[in-house]
């Protein structure tokens, strides 16, 4: 099973093959980044940065609407405004696999036979 939804990124940014392709390089290049930044503020105790990559985060990872990966990073988004540091360390441990299957899937391609499939 997918872990992202095809037909929810062709609706937001149309069945342009080489458009999802340009969102998805974003992706594999942001999410790390973004994950990364969580993870020092995360050591650091910066509930502000938590917060606002996390916000960050979850634009980005809207387009996919990948459900499970999307509410730890609301979670996350939470946890800063709120100043809960301690909470985020387990979401921040579950985003990661989530995260790990999603970049995955992105760089197999079968995201192209998806849209091949939906587009038609």
């Amino acid at each position: 099973m997918s872990p992202i939804n095809i037909a929810h990124i062709i609706d937001c940014i149309g069945p342009s093959a080489d458009l999802i392709q340009k969102l998805i390089d974003h992706l594999l290049v942001t999410v790390p980044e973004h994950t990364a930044t969580i993870e020092k503020a995360i050591a650091s105790g910066d509930a502000v940065t938590l917060q606002r990559t996390s916000h960050t985060l979850k634009g980005s990872l809207s387009y996919l609407k990948a459900e499970g990966a999307l509410a730890l990073v609301r979670a996350l988004e939470q946890a800063g405004r709120d100043d809960r540091i301690a909470d985020a360390v387990p979401l921040l441990e579950a985003f990661r696999a989530e995260a790990a299957d999603i970049l995955d899937y992105l760089r197999s391609g079968e995201w192209k036979e998806e849209i091949n499939g939906k587009s038609d």
